[in-house]
């Protein structure tokens, strides 16, 4: 909750700030087009350009190309071991301030996060809007359905996404995943489902309710699927890459890879403000409930 409502407000700003590089990002080895086919710098590295007063090396780049554009970056270490997009860095070091080595104490309370988290229980408290955030959220999915369909390689994020591979099954660490994600979509043992028993009839059908949930929980995940990797598709293409290497998991979908793709469609604050919303009342309605 608290980093939806931070990342609900950035997106707000003229320049979405997960798109552009902090100057002290620079020696982390920032690049703001990370899904680009980028030859990253090494030593002494000879084909640079120069942006924000750090050396970038691209794929292909020519002596002339340089000397049109009036650059002279020569014998140039690059500081960085390994280059990591702006959206990683972004998250990392001004959502949750992440440190650069492991600390055995949990560090100074984050602010912005704290109040984040508070505003949302305000919320939790002084409005109960829980039809409102039960149905919106689809609403929301539905737009963002119609705008992904219409992107130039969408049908290859939906190719990606319906196309199994089938060696794939043999791999003990798909099942984990795949239960893990069935126990945390349906809120099994979570104590969830059962407090919602608790108010129905001693009668209720609980088979026909087990499987209206595990139904409408099979389509929502589905429908969320076309919705993010359509995007992913676009994006693939715009960069020439593949979709395997946009898409990432956990944390790294909804807050670096999904909102680095929609940084690159027209009206980007638009769609992040409807998308971060969206998760805020997801959340929302998690915690009324």
């Amino acid at each position: 909750m608290a980093y939806t409502l931070i990342y609900f407000f950035s997106s707000m700003q003229k320049t979405l700030p997960w798109t552009v590089c902090e100057d002290e990002w620079l020696p982390l080895g920032c690049v703001e087009q990370s899904t680009q086919k980028l030859d990253y710098c090494s030593m002494n590295i000879t084909q640079l350009l120069t942006d924000n007063k750090a050396c970038r090396c691209f794929l292909n780049v020519t002596d002339s190309i340089l000397s049109d554009q009036g650059f002279n970056c020569t014998n140039v270490t690059y500081q960085g071991d390994v280059p990591v997009p702006v959206a990683q860095l972004y998250f990392d070091k001004t959502v949750i301030n992440k440190a650069d080595d492991f600390y055995p104490d949990t560090g100074n309370p984050q602010w912005k996060l704290a109040l984040c988290l508070l505003l949302s229980w305000i919320v939790v408290v002084l409005c109960l809007v829980v039809y409102f955030t039960a149905t919106f959220p689809y609403v929301i999915l539905l737009i963002l359905l119609i705008r992904g369909a219409t992107l130039d390689g969408a049908i290859d994020g939906v190719k990606y996404f319906l196309i199994p591979e089938w060696s794939k099954l043999a791999d003990l660490k798909v099942w984990i995943a795949a239960a893990g994600h069935m126990f945390f979509s349906l809120s099994v043992s979570f104590g969830g489902i059962i407090m919602f028993g608790s108010y129905n009839k001693f009668s209720n059908n609980v088979y026909g309710d087990a499987l209206l949930i595990a139904v409408m929980d099979l389509v929502t995940s589905i429908i969320a699927g076309f919705v993010i990797f359509t995007t992913f598709g676009a994006l693939a293409k715009k960069t020439g890459l593949e979709v395997s290497e946009v898409a990432r998991g956990g944390y790294g979908l909804a807050f670096v890879a999904y909102p680095e793709a929609l940084s690159n469609l027209p009206l980007p604050q638009l769609w992040s403000v409807l998308f971060f919303f969206m998760l805020f009342t997801l959340g929302l309605d998690s915690e009324v409930r």
